[in-house]
């Protein structure tokens, strides 16, 4: 189990869904055609850690679509013998009669995203809520009314009853 993140999923991919993978982590469109298994995989490997962007995925899919058409227009050939949804990395569209779009439905990715861990504060509270702002003014020395008027003023839709016990577990707290 010593293995890296990236080899732990590698082994799991289809060929699609490992041009998928390496799509959302920014390789070049032209490389992720010309690559074969070897080469994605190595890349994914080494960049596994990249930040992923799922609307690259359409772009992919239009720069795709626009090169197998240019190609099938260059034999003399009709493109739509070629093209199809199942051939798409990004989203699969159903489409009406007219070719409205009637229902979208994303395409899973085999890995994750990873969730970024959220701050805490020294009391184990999350950064950047009410009750850390509570918190964080009770230790300054405000008064309860003073803390009630600006937590309100920082986040209307907060009560005043959840701001008190705060406030009150806050005092407890530092006295111990």
């Amino acid at each position: 189990m010593n293995l890296p993140a990236a080899d732990r999923y590698i082994s799991d991919l289809k060929y699609k869904d490992l041009k998928r993978e390496c799509v959302i982590r920014g390789l070049d469109f032209f490389n992720v055609v010309n690559f074969g298994i070897p080469g994605l995989s190595n890349w994914l490997r080494g960049n596994f850690d990249n930040p992923t962007d799922h609307k690259s995925l359409d772009a992919f899919d239009s720069w795709q679509e626009a090169q197998v058409i240019l190609a099938m227009e260059a034999k003399g050939q009709d493109p739509n013998e070629v093209l199809h949804p199942a051939l798409r990395l990004g989203y699969i569209a159903e489409t009406d009669a007219d070719g409205n779009v009637t229902k979208r439905k994303r395409v899973s990715t085999v890995i994750k995203r990873k969730k970024k861990k959220r701050e805490r504060t020294e009391q184990g509270i999350f950064q950047g809520t009410k009750k850390a702002f509570t918190y964080n003014l009770q230790q300054q020395g405000l008064s309860k009314e003073e803390v009630t008027k600006k937590v309100l003023e920082e986040y209307p839709d907060a009560s005043e009853k959840s701001i008190s016990i705060w406030f009150n577990k806050s005092r407890k707290l530092q006295k111990s």
